[in-house]
Order: C-alpha cells, then sequence, then structure tokens
C-alpha cells in the first residue's frame, strides 16, 4: 500500500466530508469525464468558476476556500496516478492569500479590556482572562 493511498484511509470523517464536496464542486464546474483527461487547463477553469461562486458570509467564496479545493483535488489526482488512471497529476497554481489576519477586536479596545483586568475586584482571576485574551504578564 503506497504513502498516498494510506494518507486518505486515515482521514477523519469531517475530512473525507470536505474532500467529497470539493470533488463535487469540481465535477460540477469543471465536468472532467474521465480522469486521465484531467489537464492543468481544466484546473484553471475550475478556479475560475469556483471563483465566482457566492460563498456564505461574502459575495464570493474566499481565495482559502478556493486553496482548499485544490488541496482536495491534488490529493486526488495524486492516488488516481499512483494506481495508474492518470499519467501525471497535473500543475496546480494556488490562489494567493491576504497576508494580514482579520481582526476581531480592534486594538484600542483590546487595550482598555487589558487595562481593566489590572483594576478587577477579583484578583484570582486577572491571571485566567489575561491568558485568555492574550495577556502575556501575569501576576
Amino acid at each position: 500500500m503506497n504513502k498516498s493511498r494510506c494518507g486518505i484511509l486515515n482521514w477523519t470523517m469531517s475530512s473525507r466530508l470536505a474532500a467529497v464536496a470539493s470533488l463535487e464542486k469540481f465535477e460540477e464546474h469543471a465536468k472532467p469525464g474521465k480522469v486521465a483527461l484531467i489537464d492543468s487547463k481544466g484546473i484553471d477553469d475550475f478556479i475560475r468558476k469556483r471563483r465566482n461562486d457566492k460563498g456564505r458570509l461574502e459575495k464570493y467564496v474566499s481565495p482559502a476556500t478556493v486553496n482548499k479545493d485544490l488541496r482536495y483535488i491534488k490529493a486526488a489526482l495524486s492516488v488516481a496516478h499512483d494506481w495508474g488512471m492518470l499519467d501525471r497529476v497535473p500543475k496546480i497554481c494556488f490562489l494567493k492569500l491576504p497576508q494580514k489576519l482579520k481582526t476581531f477586536v480592534p486594538q484600542e479596545h483590546f487595550a482598555a479590556i487589558y487595562t481593566a483586568t489590572e483594576h478587577a475586584r477579583f484578583p484570582e482571576d486577572v491571571p485566567t482572562s489575561r491568558r485568555l485574551t492574550g495577556g502575556r504578564r501575569y501576576l
């Protein structure tokens, strides 16, 4: 048994469901027909069409969602290659992701929360609240 096949067999149920959903999206957009006919052009067409899908919270799906689908597609194509169904795995170019993470608490609010913990009425709760909010200086 080769490495890629063993890896897929050890996936959790949620990973398997995500892989199936990604492969269904690939089938819906790329309409590959046979595995042997999948090439880089088909992958690029899938990326273009998938980026125009409607997201849950945003107008379009995020680049991270498209990259997640591409990772599962690449894993499936690697297994197809290992099983002899595909001559070579086509090159897959992943989308660039924004470098800055989304901020959920503005820096000014975080500073106010952090300062307020120094004046807490229950000192035994201060280290716990700082640890949970990302504070590094403990009493």
